[in-house]
């Protein structure tokens, strides 16, 4: 992955590179890459921005709530999904 010319290719048709030269993490799927996501701290809260693959058809709303739940436990304060 560290080559130049296939830095942001990772098989897949989700929003992978980066936005203005922020990093984003990757969202995996069967092993396939099916979105990115990044965070921001922003007034004692972390806000995370979480993008999948467009018309993936199918409902992510619990299990990325769950998760950012988990990742502000994690940060020891609230973690909104934007």
């Amino acid at each position: 992955m560290g080559y130049s010319s296939s830095r942001h290719f990772l098989a897949g048709r989700a929003p992978f590179a980066p936005v203005a030269g922020e990093p984003m993490h990757l969202v995996l799927r069967d092993g396939r890459l099916a979105g990115v996501w990044r965070h921001s701290f922003v007034r004692g809260s972390c806000e995370v921005d979480f993008r999948l693959e467009p018309g993936s058809g199918t409902d992510h709303g619990k299990p990325v709530g769950t998760a950012v739940a988990a990742y502000g436990r994690f940060l020891g304060m609230p973690a909104i999904l934007r």
